[in-house]
């Protein structure tokens, strides 16, 4: 992903309405291991080699999604939609609470991006999908609303 923010272009491309999407949060999944079968398909011969990339280390992270806010900023047009999916991690005994981290850095930042929702979801133990069910507890949804 940090190769893809640093390497978009946005100028030739048309403006958009709503962006949805869930960054990686930070090793606690682990994302080219459970897409094995589709990057096979596309060609990834060693899904292993790609999880430092998909699954960045927080400092990373918080730079990745600086760069990703200004460019998403860019694309919307006025009044248009960012939705995130996000999710708070316990990680080596730490609670990260990315989703807040995020609303911090976009009203730093004043990229024109302005939370206007912020729904939290708490995951069951049922659904989670690692061993010991500890790095993701609940998922957050951010809401964005492009001003400027």
């Amino acid at each position: 992903l940090s190769d893809a923010v640093s390497n978009v272009s946005i100028c030739n491309i048309r403006k958009v309405s709503a962006i949805i999407t869930s960054p990686p949060y930070m090793n606690s999944l682990s994302y080219a291991r459970d897409n094995r079968l589709r990057l096979w398909f596309l060609g990834v011969d060693d899904h292993k080699k790609l999880e430092p990339a998909l699954s960045p280390r927080k400092s990373e992270f918080l730079t990745m999604m600086q760069h990703l806010l200004l460019m998403w900023s860019k694309l919307l047009v006025k009044d248009g939609l960012c939705i995130l999916v996000l999710g708070a991690v316990r990680k080596g005994g730490k609670y990260h609470d990315l989703p807040a981290e995020i609303l911090d850095i976009a009203k730093n930042m004043r990229c024109g991006l302005h939370p206007t929702a912020i729904c939290k979801n708490v995951i069951p133990d049922i659904r989670r999908a690692r061993v010991n069910c500890c790095a993701t507890r609940e998922d957050t949804i951010l809401v964005f609303r492009k001003r400027k």
